[in-house]
This record gives C-alpha cells, structure tokens and sequence, in this order.
C-alpha cells in the first residue's frame, strides 16, 4: 500500500507508521521467547549482511516519534564513517537496541533521549542516554535479572522486566559487552560495544535506499516461485512483487514443489520453513538430490531459527518473517544478478554545489543534528533562529546560509534532513 500511487501522500506517512510499528510489536512478542531458547541453548544466530545506515535510520525515526508523544527530545549522533555494509544477526541486533531504546523512553518524562553510534576499527559502540529517573549503584546489578522491576517512589511504569535481561544475553551471546552507568535523579546511559565486521564487496548485495524507489529491472522477464501453506504470505510477496514486473507462481502444496519447480523452471525459489507436509528444509533436500541448483530462500517465523537446517547448508538465503521489503529485493538483486531500475524523482539529493571548490561546506556534526531534529518536526521558526545563529556566529558558510535559509522559507523540510545527512561535504 505504501508504494501504491492510488493511495494519496497525506496517507503514506501512516501507512508507514503502521508498518514499522507492527514490525515493532512483532520484535517484541518473539523477544518473550528468547529467554527460555536462551536458556535451553537453542537460539541460533545468523550472518546477515545488513546495511547498518538504513537499520539506524528505521530505528531513529520510529523511536523520535515515540518521544515526540511525550514532548521529548530525541537526538541521533554518528561518529566513525560507516561501511555500507556489516555482517551481523540483525535480527538480535535491532532486538538489542529496540529493548534500550524502549526503556530510555519509558523511564524518562522531561528532557532528553539520545543514541549515538561511534563505528572505528570494526567495532560499533552504540550508546543509549537518557535524562530520565535514573538507577541506583545497588540495583545496577539487579536490573539485569529475569522479572526485576526496580521501582521508584511516583514511579508507576510497568513491563514483563525481561528487557534488559534479553538484552545483557544477546550482547554476550554475539560476542559483545554491555555496560550502565547512572545517577538517580539525573539519568542512565547504557553502552553496547558489538563487532560487527565491514563487507568491503557488496555489489549487487547491498540493500535499495528507502530514498530510492524500484519501479522495475533491466533484462528479461524473471519468474519466482513462493511455496507457502499461508494464503494471507503468498498474496503479501506476491503484492510486493508481481508490479516490479515478475512473474509470481505460488503453491501451497509442499507435496508437490519438486514436480513444479522441474514445470515452471523459475528463477528463484522462497520457500516457508513450516508446512504440513514436508517442511521446507526436507523440500530443499529433496531439490538438491534431484539436481535443482536454482537459489533458494528460506522464510521462516518459526522459533527455532532454522536449528534443524542442513548441514552443509544448501539454501541461498534466510528471511524472518514479517518480511521486510527491502531484504526480500535486496536477496533477489544478490541471487539473479538484477539492475533495479529507479525512479529518478526518488533519487537522494545530489550535493549542493559550492560555485568556487566544488562542494558545499557544512557546520559540524553536532549543528546538523540541532538542525535535521528541528526539520524532522517542521519547526520552521526554530530552524530560522538556528541558521540565523550559526550566520552570526560565523560557523555556517554564505552558501551554505542563503540554501537552508531558502528551503525553509520554501517549507522543503525532506530536502534539509537529506542534504544534511549526507557525508560527502566538507566540514567547517
């Protein structure tokens, strides 16, 4: 529906807080899994090649609405360039920073919330603040146990107290550490240091912007098959899908996918995990032993993440169901080699130009961030005294001063977040 050109634009914007927020409340009810797997040595983690800036941007603007709901205020910094793409469970990932996010919201009513990721050296160190009640030095260690809730006197928040539980066993589990520091009254900084190794070649692997919308491919007509025991999955994909310009073939019949794949001879191949019948690993099996090398991608919702999958693995990839679009076109452009084509009124901003080097000068990180938190909410007087303080100050260029001046008077507030979110500038 979000990329329906029926649906008018004052309606996509919820239709997109709708989506993320279902993928929200999704992350949450598996977490309520996680301990007893955790637990029973059965979680398995994966090596998703993940594009860390996109990941960071969907966390940023779901988690800035939600302290816009409490009139806070919510800040993102970024230290480090980051690489396109890392390898990582992105999954456990967002999992981890979704709980600590959650929590700084939750227990904080004035102020501030902040997320910072500093990247160097293949190390990301993720760092959740908040000016929020705060913890005291002898319950910093109980926070971190299944079911405490530690409570404050005018305090009245409630939870399952599992958050920060997951969150401490996920972080050890991928190889990470996971530190607080706090001060009642005053408020809590949690800080999650994670490796997550760079993809030096991401060719065709590395996930579509959500700045650039796919309207087709170049080449031939390609042709998927979706085997899925669920109606309401197989329309999803296929909705998804089929006005791309694919040709979609879908089957309920686990019985029956070896017979039809040898029929149809589709491109690719995404397969449930769990059906009646054979399961989708037992049906890999069964392609692989009748010679049918065509790439596979495993779909699953299933709590045992894939523990019972061959080994040597013969699948091409692994989704989580709800899946999200931009992975399911991401593993399609990997696994059949496809040139998306884009819609040119899509594309990201190109830079401003400076008339004399070429490039346009920015403030520094920190000016930015002010500068992106007042367009994301269209403050567009408190964009004006900004600009009109950093001119005065002498830390914005002319250039760089009469530009944002413009689009603000203009109201192209998507224009500023995007052109001073991009990296390539010099800094002042």
């Amino acid at each position: 529906m979000e990329n329906d050109a029926a649906i008018p634009d004052n309606r996509k914007d919820a239709l997109a807080v709708i989506r993320r927020s279902g993928e929200y409340l999704a992350d949450l009810i598996e977490g309520l899994l996680d301990i007893s797997k955790i637990e029973a040595g059965r979680l398995d983690l994966h090596r998703d090649a993940v594009r860390i800036d996109l990941l960071m941007e969907q966390l940023v603007h779901m988690f800035r609405l939600q302290a816009e709901e409490k009139r806070l205020a919510f800040d993102y910094h970024r230290i480090g360039k980051l690489p396109e793409l890392v390898t990582t469970d992105e999954k456990r990932l967002r999992q981890i920073l979704i709980n600590l996010l959650s929590n700084a919201i939750k227990y904080t009513d004035t102020g501030r919330v902040s997320l910072t990721l500093k990247y160097r050296s293949q190390i990301a160190e993720f760092t959740v603040e908040d000016t929020g009640e705060g913890i005291a030095e002898e319950n910093l260690e109980r926070i971190f146990r299944p079911f405490e809730r530690i409570r404050t006197p005018g305090q009245s928040q409630t939870g399952t107290g599992l958050g920060l539980t997951i969150t401490h066993l996920l972080t050890e589990i991928m190889g990470g550490d996971l530190s607080v520091e706090s001060e009642t009254g005053k408020g809590s900084t949690f800080r999650v240091s994670l490796m997550l190794s760079s993809v030096h070649t991401p060719g065709p692997e590395s996930m579509t912007s959500p700045a650039q919308r796919i309207y087709g491919y170049e080449g031939p007509r390609r042709k998927i098959m979706v085997v899925d025991d669920e109606t309401s999955h197989r329309q999803l994909i296929r909705a998804m899908l089929a006005p791309l310009g694919f040709e979609i073939i879908d089957t309920d019949n686990s019985l029956a996918v070896v017979d039809a794949v040898g029929k149809e001879l589709p491109d690719l191949l995404f397969l449930d995990v769990s059906m009646p019948g054979y399961d989708g690993w037992e049906i890999l099996t069964q392609l692989r032993d009748n010679n049918h090398q065509l790439p596979v991608v495993m779909v699953s919702a299933d709590a045992s993440e894939g523990r019972d999958r061959p080994q040597p693995p013969q699948h091409n990839g692994y989704v989580i169901k709800p899946v999200r679009q931009n992975q399911l076109l991401d593993h399609i452009a990997r696994l059949i080699a496809l040139d998306w084509r884009f819609d040119k009124s899509a594309e990201p901003l190109a830079p401003l130009p400076d008339p004399a080097t070429g490039t346009m000068a920015l403030p520094s990180d920190q000016h930015r961030t002010a500068l992106v938190a007042l367009a994301t909410i269209g403050h567009r007087k408190g964009l004006l005294d900004a600009l009109h303080g950093l001119e005065l100050r002498g830390e914005a260029e002319p250039l760089f001063f009469r530009e944002m001046i413009r689009l603000t008077n203009d109201f192209q507030f998507d224009k500023i977040i995007d052109a001073l979110r991009l990296t390539d500038y010099e800094h002042t």
